[in-house]
């Protein structure tokens, strides 16, 4: 009997146990944990404003106009994507004679475009199938006179050439407010407008923007401040790195996936914005295997002092965020200023004086230098043999790392 009651007594115990376990359980937040089921302050991103290019150049009535990429940018890709070629072809570089004659849009992009990257805008298949595997767009021409839309491949040298009915519909564009520019090199003719930007996040309050952002149980979270300055935040299953110079880090270990359909690169930039960063000042750069990247923008492009640096780097595995690492800056305007056309010409002599070893020039730009913790309205002027820019405020040349 003895036996008995002491085999009921552990029965009990082991129940006991195994329903205290599985309480403890489901009452810790696995799935509210994930920075995937956190709501956007958008109800969705705009893919145009995401992947766009840098310039936009309207080419109409013997004038060149620096015009705003957004509204142009958007009926071409939804152009694109809703009218059929009736001729494609693959054409070498046009020689400079021809440029002289083009009527149209002209899109710049930097850095150029990989096949990747134009998929994620680009749905009709007949497009991204003509395209080289290892194209690097740079260039996206609409012209007028031939009905045609091309993709510049600068570093191939091929153009890849998709003939249409009519893209009338394309010509009736708005050049009210826009900058008159040389219809070669894109030098401003007229006055140019820029926003006057700064940082309004400071780095001390990056962990209180953060860290609710990233975990929800705040109470689990253990941090640790190490030598070099770096603070980290961890839960056990994801850690938030913040560095001294505006960095952060995020690593998430979480082996869920998911599976709501959305593209990849559409979940990097809500979880940027989830981040607290502007969609509207960010875009995307590039794209390699599970990695996306991506710049900033303010209007106009805003560059670094280092080669080939990507500010944001977001890894989407199996459907979530599994890392990215971010220089954090949220971006605002106070105001704008405005660059005379005699500072612009000025400024462009100033470039030409001291870039005499670096071949042909090629083109001029305008951005913002992001050093020291300020953007610095800038020209970028680009030679046959490199680039250099030059500070707008006081005509200065801003050392860059190329």
């Amino acid at each position: 009997m003895r036996e008995k009651i002491k085999s009921i007594v552990l029965l009990c115990l082991v129940g006991v146990s195994v329903y205290l376990t599985y309480t403890l359980w489901i009452s810790f937040p696995q799935k509210e944990m994930s920075l995937e089921n956190k709501k956007s302050t958008n109800s969705e991103v705009d893919l145009f404003r995401i992947i766009r290019p840098q310039y936009a150049f309207l080419i109409e009535g013997g004038k060149t106009y620096l015009a705003s990429v957004d509204n142009l940018w958007r009926q071409v890709v939804e152009f694109l994507n809703k009218e059929k070629e009736i001729k494609f072809t693959l054409e070498g570089k046009k020689d400079s004679e021809n440029s002289l004659t083009f009527e149209g849009i002209k899109f710049v992009i930097e850095k150029g475009w990989n096949k990747g990257v134009l998929k994620q805008i680009l749905t009709r298949e007949s497009v991204i199938r003509k395209l080289d595997d290892n194209a690097r767009i740079n260039q996206v021409l609409v012209d007028f006179k031939q009905n045609q839309m091309v993709f510049e491949d600068v570093y191939s040298n091929k153009r890849y050439v998709f003939s249409y009915e009519s893209i009338k519909d394309l010509k009736h564009l708005s050049t009210e407010d826009a900058t008159v520019c040389d219809s070669v090199y894109g030098i401003p003719l007229t006055a140019v407008s820029m926003p006057n930007i700064h940082n309004k996040t400071m780095i001390k309050e990056l962990d209180q923007i953060l860290l609710d952002k990233i975990f929800t149980n705040i109470s689990i979270v253990r941090k640790v401040t190490e030598d070099n300055g770096k603070t980290v935040y961890t839960d056990g299953m994801k850690s938030l790195k913040i560095f001294e110079d505006g960095y952060i880090e995020f690593y998430s270990t979480s082996i869920e996936s998911s599976s709501d359909g959305k593209l990849d690169f559409v979940k990097s930039a809500e979880f940027l914005e989830r981040l607290g960063l502007n969609w509207r000042n960010f875009y995307l750069a590039d794209v390699k295997e599970e990695s996306f990247f991506f710049g900033y923008s303010f209007d106009f492009p805003i560059w670094f002092d280092k080669r080939d640096f990507s500010p944001i780097e977001v890894t989407v595995s199996n459907g979530s965020v599994k890392s990215a690492r971010i220089l954090y800056l949220n971006v605002e305007e106070k105001g704008k200023i405005t660059f005379s056309p005699e500072k612009m010409r000025n400024l462009f002599n100033a470039g030409i004086k001291i870039s005499k070893n670096k071949g042909a020039f090629q083109a001029f730009r305008i951005g913002y230098i992001y050093m020291n913790g300020h953007f610095i309205p800038s020209i970028k002027m680009e030679f046959e043999k490199g680039s250099v820019f030059i500070n707008m405020l006081n005509g200065k040349l801003l050392s860059i790392g190329e």
